[in-house]
């Protein structure tokens, strides 16, 4: 499905990182529903979808390299929801409340 975000495959369980220094805004466990996470930063925030489990609570703030949860999205397993297809992490960044294209983000391989 077309969204503003990208599809990192990663196997599930693996461990979720903060990219940068930041304040954890909302943490939304719904169960085997989707669960996410979003970390505002100075200047914008990244949300981070389909995590089975979460090691941050709302108002925690969090460094660059700290652990934020596990990784999900095995259909049937908690945080994958109903449109999920495989083990993923899905990755959104937003800049002044503008989605952004997460490549330009990420560092290169």
């Amino acid at each position: 499905l077309p969204h503003k975000a990208i599809d990192i495959p990663v196997e599930q369980g693996t461990l979720v990182r903060a990219p940068a220094n930041g304040v954890v805004e909302r943490v939304a466990d719904n169960g085997y529903g989707y669960n996410y996470l979003i970390i505002k930063h100075l200047g914008g925030a990244t949300v981070y979808g389909h995590l089975e489990a979460f090691t941050v609570a709302e108002g925690d703030a969090v460094q660059a390299g700290d652990v934020i949860g596990k990784s999900g999205g095995r259909p049937g397993s908690p945080g994958a929801g109903g449109l999920s297809t495989g083990p993923h992490l899905h990755l959104e960044v937003l800049v002044n409340g503008e989605h952004v294209d997460p490549l330009n983000y990420l560092p290169a391989l």
